[in-house]
């Protein structure tokens, strides 16, 4: 199987587990409003990210890139990856779209 779409089915199940894990927290808050729901997803996403084997992380990282590069959708944004750390800039990417993600999850 191609890496990018290995690492597409571990980036929807770490999303889905994302979403999973914060639905659990917020219904015993007793909250469900969207700022709730975004702000702890985004405390939980590098504990989600670092739980990760690097083999899963670089498939979500090559997973990106083609998305980005090789099959661009307008509608998703562009992950960019300038050179380095890869857990660093998916960690990045998740933070600043948690709040897409888990509308798409949750639409």
């Amino acid at each position: 199987m191609a890496r990018h779409r290995k690492g597409q089915d571990t980036y929807e199940t770490l999303i889905s587990n994302i979403g999973s894990w914060v639905t659990e927290g917020v219904s015993d808050i007793g909250e469900h409003s969207e700022s709730t729901v975004t702000a702890n997803a985004k405390t939980v996403v590098p504990e989600f990210v670092s739980g990760l084997r690097v083999l899963d992380l670089t498939d979500i990282h090559e997973y990106l890139m083609y998305r980005t590069e090789i099959n661009p959708d307008p509608r998703i944004p562009t992950y960019e990856y300038r050179g380095g750390d890869r857990i660093i800039s998916v960690t990045r990417y998740l933070l600043k779209n948690i709040d897409l993600e888990m509308a798409k999850l949750y639409a």
